[in-house]
């Protein structure tokens, strides 16, 4: 059996849910492989999307409690206490 290229094209765009019905009608098993890495993607973006939502929300970038406005002689100085 002859592995089936994996569509490039997301099953929510016209041209890339035909793809999908050709590959199910082809392979079903190759077919629900990419389905399951399409929603993976689709999943992973809006967890990414919303988790960055979060942190920006609670902790602006020039907030004290991020790191990138902590001063560069106290992480050093806590870093050589522990040495």
């Amino acid at each position: 059996m002859t592995a089936i290229p994996s569509t490039t094209a997301l099953a929510s765009d016209s041209r890339g849910l035909e793809s999908l019905r050709r590959n199910a009608a082809k392979d079903p098993k190759a077919a629900v492989r990419d389905a399951a890495k399409q929603f993976e993607s689709l999943f992973m973006n809006e967890l990414l999307k919303s988790m960055r939502q979060a942190t920006s929300s609670i902790s602006p970038p020039s907030s004290p409690a991020s790191p990138a406005a902590w001063p560069t002689s106290s992480r050093s100085s806590s870093s050589a206490r522990w040495a």
